[in-house]
């Protein structure tokens, strides 16, 4: 079996890229139902650039977030089969794999909450407040198990209307992207055990990853000021109750800051040898900078496809190899914000 698979890029990037605005709340998503040409060619683009997983254009997309977009309610669940079916017609006209891209509960949230995770009850002790030195994100004991109760029960709503599409037995994978906390990584868990649990014997049951990520470098998890080491992250991902992820990793994060993360979770998890090892999930930005006004990305030095895709497949050649191979399970590696066909074409290339 092949052990570094190569992941697509950022979708609403690709999307503005091909001439279609995504500022709006849904990061381009409404293009599934207004434009759905757009999201199939952004799909095959992908595949031609040599990707083995293409994900869906769902990241922002829940119940809530359609609602907020005009949609009625008795169209929330065709709007999210038809984005996996979108990507399950480009797959099964090439050898990709369909992944179902599942933002945290962050992502629903004004602030970018995916990043900085500062949800209100039930789902965490309390909602960002702009400028206030009172903000927190990390809860403990009781409080705390509260929050991964509320969280489980959030995902597994989303997973049922996905499940009970004809189309979810085109998903291979389950990406979970961009959790901030520890309590959400237990809360995903959960959800998943459960609805493997009330899913048809004959229904897929896809594997899954959770990836986070980290803008400074570190785990965004204590509002207060502290840090939580990747250690504990990963004890978190991969013991106690729940589901056990395929994957575990990093997304959105710069391409930089890999060269310490990814040694910190290969030492962690080769402290966790029990179990099948976990495949890493890596998949950084594409190493510019987004100006938000002019809405165009700013190119950085050593930021080209071929040397973003150099440092990427090094990377990835390593940690498959670490612990004589056995560490970790394998790699998938793709791009997040501002990673386009180009760069995943080079990745491809560097990993030839």
């Amino acid at each position: 079996m092949t052990r570094i698979l190569v992941l697509d890029g950022g979708m609403g990037a690709t999307l503005e890229e091909l001439g279609h605005d995504c500022s709006g709340p849904m990061w381009g998503s409404e293009l599934v139902t207004s434009n759905p040409g757009v999201v199939t060619a952004a799909h095959k683009g992908f595949v031609d650039a040599g990707a083995d997983i293409i994900e869906t254009a769902t990241y922002q997309m829940t119940v809530d977030s359609l609602s907020r977009a005009g949609h009625s309610s008795d169209t929330h669940a065709a709007v999210l089969g038809k984005a996996v079916e979108l990507a399950a017609d480009v797959s099964a006209a090439s050898t990709s794999a369909v992944a179902l891209s599942l933002g945290a509960y962050g992502a629903t949230l004004p602030g970018a909450q995916e990043y900085r995770g500062f949800y209100a009850p039930p789902y965490g002790p309390k909602a960002y407040v702009e400028d206030s030195d009172e903000n927190v994100n990390y809860s403990t004991g009781a409080e705390f198990d509260g929050h991964v109760a509320a969280l489980a029960a959030w995902h597994l709503d989303r997973l049922r209307v996905y499940a009970a599409e004809k189309s979810w037995n085109s998903i291979k994978y389950l990406a979970f992207e961009t959790v901030p906390l520890i309590s959400e990584y237990k809360g995903i868990r959960l959800a998943v055990e459960q609805l493997f649990a009330e899913l048809p014997a004959d229904a897929a049951r896809p594997l899954f990853w959770i990836a986070s990520a980290f803008p400074n470098g570190h785990p965004q998890q204590d509002g207060k000021g502290g840090r939580v080491s990747v250690d504990v992250l990963v004890d978190a991902l991969l013991e106690g109750p729940g589901a056990r992820p395929h994957g575990i990793g990093i997304n959105c994060t710069a391409p930089a800051l890999l060269d310490t993360l990814v040694p910190e979770f290969t030492a962690a998890v080769a402290a966790h040898p029990a179990g099948p090892a976990p495949w890493l999930v890596i998949y950084p930005d594409g190493g510019d900078i987004l100006d938000l006004v002019n809405r165009k990305w700013i190119r950085q030095p050593g930021q080209s496809p071929p040397e973003w895709a150099a440092k990427l497949a090094g990377i990835a050649r390593s940690a498959e190899a670490a612990g004589d191979g056995k560490t970790w399970g394998g790699v998938i590696v793709g791009g997040c914000c501002g990673a386009m066909f180009s760069k995943i074409t080079a990745l491809r290339q560097a990993l030839l």
